[in-house]
């Protein structure tokens, strides 16, 4: 059995991938759950049944709130409890949450905590995630702080770069600033919440230039409209409900989304009134309705109205 927990879902799926890669399991045998929306008993059931197969099988619950001083302790949680004594061999356990931290003083927790593996998966610097991801490669020093300048730090995004180099140097196995130059084009952080920011705060130049990286990307401008609408519509959504008593899980269980981005809008939102947030809202549903009818090209109907607000 295992935890992981952390607030980068990238790093968590990378030890999900490592037991996978270790244990020689494929995905017919890999079965996921989302504990916000079943119960302990549906995973105990199928965790304790063999596989079809007669092979090992995981199984990941995810959103494992429970384990955490956000969560309530589930009525079924004897379940779990017994199963912790007495767990399938044949079965792999992995809960997962995307919270900081577990709490520690409940007795579930350190139940699990005795007879299961427990990894935070905590985010290390760039410069050391490049470094021990690199296996048998050679990447200087100043290699890696050029990957870094033109990436960004984003570890999903340098991940998939770095795969992507090492395959081009295959034999060599040797990575050069040529090679990153080559191969990666330079990022402008898309952060949702930034462009955000920087389109409320007026920072148009900003705004302008990651609108403008966001259609080199081939991304069709009713996308973005669609993006920033309903990041503003989740941020608006939350923070009205938060402000009638309601909790992030009541939240996210209302808009029918992860806690953790409940927990991102509102920690967005709170900068903005609620009519700000409103105001925005209705512009981009126009903007959308406008282009949808004709009324204006919608090459260029960001732009206008980015420079317009």
């Amino acid at each position: 059995m295992y935890i992981f927990y952390g607030t980068d879902l990238f790093l968590v799926q990378k030890e999900i991938n490592k037991i996978k890669e270790k244990e020689k399991i494929d995905d017919l045998n890999i079965i996921s759950y989302d504990l916000s929306v079943c119960n302990i008993k549906d995973i105990i059931e199928d965790a304790n049944t063999y596989s079809l197969f007669g092979t090992t099988k995981i199984i990941i619950a995810e959103n494992a709130l429970f384990l955490t001083g956000k969560g309530s302790i589930p009525d079924d949680i004897s379940l779990l409890e017994e199963y912790i004594h007495n767990p399938n061999k044949s079965t792999i356990l992995i809960f997962t949450v995307l919270e900081e931290k577990l709490d520690e003083r409940k007795k579930i927790v350190k139940s699990l905590k005795t007879n299961s593996i427990i990894k935070e998966c905590k985010k290390e610097d760039v410069f050391s995630f490049i470094k021990s991801s690199l296996d048998d490669y050679i990447m200087d020093d100043k290699t890696v702080r050029l990957l870094i300048d033109r990436v960004g730090n984003d570890f999903k995004l340098i991940s998939n770069e770095l795969e992507k180099l090492k395959l081009y140097k295959l034999d060599e196995k040797k990575i050069t600033e040529e090679d990153v130059i080559k191969l990666t084009s330079k990022n402008i952080s898309l952060d949702i919440f930034e462009f955000i920011d920087d389109i409320l705060y007026k920072r148009k130049e900003k705004a302008l230039e990651t609108l403008k990286e966001l259609l080199k990307r081939n991304t069709e401008p009713i996308a973005v409209i669609v993006m920033l609408a309903g990041q503003i519509r989740i941020m608006y959504e939350s923070k009205e409900l938060r402000s009638r008593g309601y909790t992030e899980n009541d939240i996210a269980k209302l808009l029918e989304i992860h806690p953790f981005r409940v927990k991102k809008a509102l920690e967005k939102g709170y900068k903005y009134s609620s009519s700000t947030l409103l105001y925005y809202l209705e512009q981009l549903e126009k903007l959308d309705v406008d282009i949808k009818r004709g009324n204006i090209n919608k090459d260029f109907a960001l732009e206008l109205f980015i420079l317009g607000v």
